[in-house]
């Protein structure tokens, strides 16, 4: 489930494509998630000034498909579903798989973990603030992703094609 629907860095996912493409991706490290019920609603009554708002954001968050938050390995993800493969992840469930993590990123083992925050409540409650921002306020599986950036030609041809035929 990610947060956001543009892309932003096209030439990182090509590379991601082109690794799948060719069915390397296990040679990638896999993307972070955490379970969605790790998510507070009282902490989204507190985000958000509007409690019925935040109410209703946290049922439809709460009702979708996805069962998981997408920390890390937004160009990756929409890489594998372009090409049909299952996303690799590795789920964060307390802070000590935090510390992992970034023990893995030091050593060379993940490329990056962007988040400051020490627990996995605090990283959830953060990805919450940042789909509350104004203009978001979007839920969507990566499938959904996908589907919308093939079907509004926002992705290039060649990968719209290979996500069309199926493989």
């Amino acid at each position: 489930m990610p947060g956001e629907y543009e892309l932003g860095n096209e030439a990182i996912l090509k590379i991601y494509f082109r690794v799948f493409d060719k069915g390397e991706g296990e040679i990638l490290p896999p993307c972070l998630v955490t379970h969605k019920s790790r998510i507070q609603s009282n902490h989204l009554r507190k985000t958000y000034a509007n409690e019925k708002k935040a109410d209703e954001f946290y049922q439809r968050l709460m009702a979708t498909d996805s069962e998981y938050l997408l920390f890390d390995g937004n160009h990756k993800s929409v890489a594998e579903t372009l090409c049909h493969t299952p996303i690799d992840s590795l789920e964060l469930q307390t802070g000590k798989d935090v510390r992992e993590v970034r023990r893995m990123v030091r050593n060379g083992e993940l490329f990056n973990f962007p988040h400051e925050e020490n627990s996995v409540i605090k990283i959830a409650n953060a990805f919450i603030d940042y789909l509350f921002s104004p203009g978001y306020e979007m839920i969507m599986t990566v499938e959904e992703r996908v589907e919308k950036l093939a079907s509004n030609g926002d992705l290039p041809k060649y990968m719209t094609d290979r996500y069309l035929r199926g493989e």
